[in-house]
């Protein structure tokens, strides 16, 4: 058996019976995989915290790929809002923050979730920026999805976000959310004053690193 481990989200955020028979699965698949892999260096951190007893040997860091169904569309003005993608319900993912975020800029703020990829490529190539203030996660595929599409991304340092974004990425620390929030606005309005193009082509180059391709060829070895 090989077993994918793409985050230890259930042991930070979840409770009760779903946390329980959550991690008796990922226990059960653990001690029966001959190799795990982890979709980035912080996942396999945090497998290593909770499971200390898997043998790094047994763990490889495999990172996801980004489709090209995302692209940029030359025929498409930026029209200024702020996106949001993910569940609003689920607190880490820091709602509240974007929320914030469009309040101090006076921007709309545009909240995604579950549509086709050919429709997110366009909200994508139509949006300012994507804001991704999220507390944890084990990858952050629309990072990609975004900066390959030629969308700014405003996310928070934290997790496995600096490996995904890139080292020009735009991350703000995180401290407190109303302090997040005014850092992520400060950099909005940076993009909304100068021109987009190396951030842009920053994007574009750090989103290449990455492949279904890759991801593939790894998994196989």
């Amino acid at each position: 058996n090989v077993t994918t481990v793409h985050d230890l989200t259930y042991h930070y955020y979840r409770k009760g019976m779903p946390k329980a028979v959550h991690l008796w699965e990922e226990e059960r698949a653990l001690r029966h995989s001959k190799a795990v892999i982890c979709i980035s260096e912080n996942t396999k951190r945090d497998l290593l915290k909770f499971y200390p007893w898997v043998k790094d040997e047994r763990l490889h860091v495999v990172y996801n790929g980004v489709s090209d169904l995302f692209f940029p569309i030359s025929s498409i003005q930026k029209k200024g809002f702020l996106l949001f993608l993910g569940n609003s319900q689920m607190a880490y993912k820091r709602y509240d923050v974007a929320q914030e975020v469009a309040r101090l800029t006076g921007l709309e703020l545009k909240t995604i979730s579950g549509v086709a990829s050919y429709e997110l490529n366009r909200l994508y190539n139509e949006a300012l920026c994507l804001l991704y203030p999220s507390d944890y996660e084990g990858f952050g595929l629309p990072i990609l999805e975004a900066q390959k599409a030629g969308c700014p991304v405003i996310a928070q340092r934290c997790s496995s976000v600096p490996e995904v974004i890139g080292p020009e990425g735009l991350m703000v620390a995180h401290d407190t959310p109303k302090r997040m929030a005014q850092e992520m606005a400060d950099i909005v309005l940076q993009l909304k004053s100068r021109p987009l193009e190396s951030i842009v082509k920053a994007g574009l180059e750090n989103a290449r690193r990455f492949s279904w391709a890759k991801t593939y060829e790894k998994t196989k070895q």
